[in-house]
């Protein structure tokens, strides 16, 4: 295969695959100490690693769409093992704290997602809304993740179930509408959009405030054998983000 003509080396993927080697190096000579996560830097190493999940998605969506092309046949066999590799992996998260079954079972996980996500992808670039979406939600994360670290006292992790139960509703009216034959309906699509739109940027900020309180505990969590897991702190994060993204996509792809 030439990985020329497959795109694979152009300008935005080689400075996407450099930045992901320099990232990991980072995580390797900052987070990682005998073997094991280690408390020291801990902010930084989340955050690396949320930034890493991110040019990894960005790479991977990249690659699956010039790869899938127009025979879309094949991209809908796979995204269902894409979508059954997706929940079972975030759910091997919390029973497992080894340091190489996390990575292997993050990595997996955001390949599955950046997968599923094509269609959407594919949409929001023909649509000329890509561009405007990312520089919008960048500014909202921006925003919402400096708030959270200036006035952290104004966050509340009692939030946290409340923002469970608003999602688990939402998901149920989304699966009525769908039941109902209403996926059409713009204006519904509209209002569902920025409803997400507004719980992920809650979610966010609850997320950021929880990483704050578990790097302020960390140390004496070390002591007693419960060591950090980057890969999943960063996944709640890195959720978020995905979700606000693709939440602000949908709104306005239904303007």
């Amino acid at each position: 295969m030439n990985l020329f003509n497959n795109s694979l080396l152009n300008n935005k993927n080689i400075i996407n695959i450099l930045s992901i080697i320099l990232l990991s190096i980072l995580i390797f000579f900052k987070g990682i100490r005998n073997g094991n996560f280690t408390c020291k830097n801990y902010i930084l190493n989340a955050y690396s690693y949320i930034l890493l999940s991110i040019l990894i998605f960005i790479f991977s969506t990249s690659l699956y769409d010039k790869h899938i092309g127009n025979n879309f046949n094949s991209y809908y066999k796979f995204s269902i093992i894409a979508m059954i590799l997706s929940f079972t992996t975030i759910f091997a998260f919390i029973f497992t704290n080894n340091i190489y079954l996390s990575h292997i079972f993050w990595l997996i996980f955001i390949l599955s997602m950046s997968y599923i996500l094509i269609p959407l992808y594919r949409i929001m670039m023909k649509k000329k809304v890509f561009n405007e979406t990312l520089i919008t939600a960048s500014i909202m994360v921006v925003i919402i993740t400096l708030f959270a670290f200036i006035k952290p006292e104004l966050i509340s992790l009692k939030m946290g179930p409340i923002l469970l139960i608003l999602l688990i509703v939402g998901l149920i009216l989304k699966i009525v509408q769908f039941i109902s034959g209403n996926t059409g309906n713009r204006n519904m699509n509209l209002v569902f959009s920025y409803i997400f739109v507004v719980l992920f940027s809650l979610f966010l900020m609850y997320d950021t405030k929880l990483l704050q309180v578990k790097a302020q505990y960390c140390n004496s969590l070390f002591k007693q054998g419960i060591r950090p897991n980057y890969p999943r702190e960063s996944m709640n994060i890195f959720l978020d983000l995905i979700n606000l993204f693709t939440n602000l996509g949908s709104a306005r792809l239904n303007i």
